[in-house]
């Protein structure tokens, strides 16, 4: 299961460095992040016609172990590429504010 996890992570670190691709994988992630915001209702899992509105566990808990694995390198103490963060900077449509 290492395996599997860690190629799915090399995989979209990949795309996230791939310029043609990168605004369109972390759209589509955001999709997915918004599209299932409702999945933590409390008893939405028990309902069975909420069982086709969302995903299931074992996707959502994937897309948050790549999440993990490319937030890790700005996470840990001392990184160099903390500096590359400007949390003073807008979000913008079509713009990165880091820069990978």
């Amino acid at each position: 299961m290492r395996t599997y996890q860690q190629d799915l992570s090399d995989l979209f670190l990949a795309f996230v460095k791939n310029g043609d691709v990168r605004n369109d994988i972390l759209k589509w992630i955001g999709d997915c992040l918004i599209e299932n915001r409702g999945k933590n209702k409390e008893w939405s899992s028990h309902n069975p016609l909420t069982a086709y509105l969302y995903v299931s566990d074992g996707f959502l808990l994937n897309l948050n172990l790549i999440l993990l694995n490319l937030a890790r390198p700005f996470s840990e103490p001392y990184s160099s590429k903390l500096l590359k963060i400007n949390p003073c900077k807008e979000s913008k449509p079509n713009e990165m504010i880091v820069k990978l």
